[in-house]
């Protein structure tokens, strides 16, 4: 069910980017899709399964993708990281994470930010 979530607001997300893109562009880049986890991407978490996902993106739209496993201590930092780094949808996996996203996205109108 998360993963579903997951795969539908990314590909909303890149269907109105590149209609925007389009609309104002000839050239397309491709977008730079970033996933922050609590703890790791192993294959017994949420963020694993995720993962997973991710790397189908990557195969079957081309886009660019960045991984990043976070703690509480470090949130802040790594969101802006990723940010920093070029991506243009950040995505939050676990709980703890969304209102870190939240106030991310508040103050970062120019990224689209995702949790569950």
């Amino acid at each position: 069910m998360y993963v579903n979530k997951f795969m539908l607001f990314i590909s909303l997300v890149l269907t109105l980017g590149y209609s925007k893109k389009l609309s104002t562009s000839c050239s397309l880049q491709r977008p730079a899709i970033s996933l922050i986890v609590n703890g790791t991407f192993d294959g017994k978490s949420f963020g694993g399964d995720d993962w997973n996902s991710f790397q189908m993106l990557k195969e079957n739209f081309g886009v660019e993708l960045v991984g990043e496993a976070s703690t509480s201590s470090a949130y802040d930092n790594d969101l802006e990281a990723l940010k920093d780094k070029g991506s243009t949808i950040i995505w939050g996996v676990g709980f703890v994470l969304q209102e870190v996203i939240q106030q991310a996205a508040v103050l970062n109108k120019d990224v689209n930010y995702g949790s569950y």
